[in-house]
This record gives C-alpha cells, structure tokens and sequence, in this order.
C-alpha cells in the first residue's frame, strides 16, 4: 500500500469524531487531491495529503501543517496537485472603528506555506484573509477565473490555533477550518 494510501485510512480514523456528511466531504476532497497526486512519487503524495488533513507526525516525512503564530495557512493546487508557491497573502483584522487594518503579509513558499503572518498575540475578532492567485495561475500559462479569494473567519478564542487552508484549481477553490 502506498504510503499516501496509509496515511489517508490512517486520517479517516482519526477524524471519526466529525459528522457523517462532513467527514465524506472532506475524504470525498482527499480522494480528488490523492488522484490528482497521480504522477507524484509517494513521498511527495503523503506530504500533499497530510497537509491537506492538518496533520502532523503521521507520517515521518509530512511537512507540518501548522507553522510559528496563532493564524497559519497553506495553499494546495488541487488541479495541478501541487503546493501553490509564490502567491500573495494578506491578513488583515476588522477594527472597533469599522476599518480593515493590516496584520501581515507574504508570499508562499514551495511548500505552499506562508511563515509568520500573524507575528504577534491573538484577539478576539474578525479576520480576512486574502489570496491572489492570479499571477501563479499566469506563471503556469494556465487561465483562471479568481484573482483574489478572500475568506472572513473570526477568532473566538485565543488559546486556539486557527489554520486556513485554501485549495484552489483555476476555476474553483474551497476552504475550512483546519488543525
């Protein structure tokens, strides 16, 4: 059995406390994620799918899923089934005083990770992220439909770690609250 193979049982295991409907949503996602992983080597598949399910040290070789700061997020390419390098990301934080104020910012890395965008103490309040990947689509000569996808998400509690993965083709992209 593949080792991406394992690693995806091993996932549906671990996430059984998730509602049905939920958890098939999601392992429908994987298996759409494994498929397009098809041309990939082994290792390179479970890196992909262990990024996609949040985990981390389920596999030995898996890239953490969670870099430094309370807000992380990654970028897979669902259509290309690879980590989307190089895109812009801003976080920005909703003000008492009705205005967007910038949190940090970056770029993605081969990994499609994005180190340290938020450098400081978690709050209670709303945030945008905003991805643009338009100019990574033009990079691949591939046409895409989205420049920018933006995701609001507020911040409940800040003793929890909040992941916001984005997985993007070029005419579609989905989001969740990962681990």
């Amino acid at each position: 059995v593949p080792s991406g193979s394992r690693h995806l049982t091993h996932s549906r295991r671990a996430m059984s406390g998730i509602p049905g409907s939920a958890l098939s949503e999601k392992q429908a996602a994987a298996a759409r994620i494994q498929a397009a992983c098809a041309g990939l080597d082994a290792e390179a598949t479970a890196k992909i799918l262990a990024a996609f399910w949040g985990e981390t040290g389920s596999t030995a070789d898996a890239t953490p899923a969670a870099g430094p700061g309370p807000i992380t997020t990654h970028i897979l390419d669902t259509a290309n089934g690879c980590p989307a390098a190089e895109v812009e990301i801003q976080l920005e934080k909703w003000t008492s005083d009705g205005q967007w104020t910038p949190v940090g910012s970056g770029k993605t890395n081969k990994d499609g990770r994005c180190p340290g965008l938020h450098p400081g103490k978690l709050e209670l309040a709303v945030f945008r992220i905003t991805f643009r990947p338009a100019a990574y689509f033009q990079r691949l000569g591939q046409a895409s439909f989205y420049p920018e996808v933006v995701v609001n998400f507020e911040i409940q509690n800040v003793d929890q770690h909040y992941h916001v993965p984005l997985l993007i083709s070029p005419y579609g992209y989905s989001t969740y609250r990962g681990s």
